[in-house]
């Protein structure tokens, strides 16, 4: 069943149930509240009458019912004094003449000037100190029979009246009837508010369920924009957000793909190229005869290319374990990781006529040294293949900035340009292929870099102008002075 049918049926269920309740206990307390007031005035009635017969048979001197005649005294019965007493008493109230019934201890009637046929099988349940009363029902009238002891000497006797409270039944009847056409109306006025209602309140809902069917479909530029409830609000809110994050993780996983395809394109691609060329040399060498030089050169292209080979492939290792493993850093000083740096690199540009600079401020650098000099390398050999003259400078300076160590590689060469500053750390990129070739460059040398950065938590920044040179700078976290 459907969110809304049920939001519609279970509030109907619950109003309906909580209106019949409250109107039963409604109904049935006037009801109760109307009958005790009847019983409290039948018994006031009642009590009138007992008063009334105990103060005429107080007055009947017994000399008024004995004979003359001493001899032949004789006194009347207990119940035909009452009779007599009984049928001498009238009394009177609002409406109209008091009818009442006298009983004895076993049941029998024997006073009545009520005019409806009504049992006393209730009389000789009452004690002789209680009084109680009844409701029955005589040919479709109602009434209330009360009954109080009368103790005349040794005698027990019951006095009986009764009142008609059919218009309290009546009105009950009215009241019921009213309750129904009202539940009858509110039922449809309910059905209709709560119809509206739960269509307002799932309306949301189905606006979520909706596009939620659409980023399953691929849409993942699906947003809901729904004002409605807190709850509601907060969960579309989410709803964008959760979108928004899938949306990214899709256009990350498909970068990934396509980066990958590159990346297994260029692999590809850069071993075709040299082996297609070395077989080419191969089989020269093995299906024509050459002279000394010939042969020199092509054993000399095929070792030099495999040569490029073998280097393309520890890269590619290198690359590979390090996209897999985790490193611990230990405090290096500053002046003990640049100065074997220096050391290292230095012949290498005056080899080229270059000039190089060092310059570290004294620290301690959480780093792995072996890995750091691994970034180093190739960004000062980097530098070094950017220079294409004669007046070539680089500079490798260490200093603190706000916590971190910044180690910044500056040269003079020709640059890079602004569209080509997004791509040069992925694999195999080269901003200069045909003079990367010419130099040995594989293309991973940026690549490996940012994985090594990775792995230290650390940024690598490009800041390049074309045409006048490059500055990369490594921030490294953690720096104790």
């Amino acid at each position: 069943m459907k969110l809304f049918w049920k939001i519609f049926y279970s509030t109907m269920i619950v109003s309906v149930s909580c209106f019949s309740i409250g109107s039963y206990i409604l109904i049935d307390s006037a009801f109760q509240d109307s009958i005790k007031r009847e019983a409290t005035s039948v018994f006031e009635e009642n009590d009138i009458l007992r008063y009334s017969l105990q103060k005429e048979l107080r007055e009947a001197s017994v000399s008024d019912f004995y004979f003359a005649d001493e001899k032949n005294k004789e006194s009347i019965s207990n119940e035909e004094l009452l009779i007599t007493v009984a049928s001498s008493l009238t009394i009177y109230e609002s409406g109209g003449e008091l009818t009442f019934r006298i009983s004895n201890q076993d049941g029998h009637v024997v006073y009545d000037n009520f005019n409806e046929d009504l049992s006393n099988d209730a009389v000789t349940q009452v004690s002789n100190q209680s009084k109680g009363y009844q409701v029955k029902n005589v040919n479709g009238k109602y009434f209330l029979h009360a009954m109080t002891p009368l103790q005349l000497h040794e005698d027990l006797f019951y006095i009986e009246n009764f009142r008609e409270i059919s218009d309290i039944f009546a009105s009950k009847n009215d009241q019921w009837t009213m309750y129904m056409y009202i539940t009858l109306l509110m039922i449809g006025i309910g059905a209709i508010v709560m119809l509206v209602t739960a269509w307002l309140l799932t309306k949301p809902i189905y606006k979520l369920s909706k596009a939620t069917k659409q980023i399953t479909k691929g849409n993942f530029e699906e947003r809901t924009s729904v004002s409605s409830y807190v709850e509601v609000e907060e969960l579309s809110r989410n709803f964008n957000f959760m979108a928004e994050h899938i949306e990214e993780m899709i256009s990350q996983l498909k970068e990934a793909n396509q980066r990958q395809e590159t990346f297994i394109g260029s692999i590809s691609h850069e071993l075709k190229t040299p082996l297609t060329t070395m077989i080419g040399y191969a089989d020269m060498l093995r299906s024509k005869k050459l002279d000394s030089e010939q042969t020199f050169m092509a054993a000399n292209y095929i070792f030099q290319e495999g040569k490029r080979i073998e280097e393309l492939t520890m890269k590619l290792l290198d690359l590979l374990v390090l996209k897999k493993r985790d490193i611990e850093t230990k405090p290096i000083k500053a002046t003990a990781f640049f100065s074997p740096l220096q050391q290292y690199m230095e012949p290498i540009f005056e080899k080229e006529n270059m000039d190089f600079h060092v310059e570290a401020e004294e620290a301690m650098i959480p780093i792995e040294p072996d890995l750091m000099r691994t970034v180093c390398t190739n960004l000062l050999d980097n530098a070094r293949k950017a220079i294409d003259h004669d007046h070539g400078e680089i500079t490798l300076h260490g200093f603190i900035h706000q916590n971190d160590y910044h180690i910044r590689i500056c040269d003079n060469g020709k640059g890079i340009q602004t569209d080509e500053m997004a791509k040069i750390t992925d694999a195999f990129y080269m901003v200069d292929k045909s003079r990367a070739r010419v130099q040995g460059s594989v293309g991973l040398g940026l690549a490996i870099c940012s994985e090594i950065i990775h792995l230290h938590k650390a940024e690598l920044t490009f800041d390049s102008e074309f045409g006048k040179g490059t500055c990369v700078t490594v921030m490294i976290k953690g720096v104790k002075r």
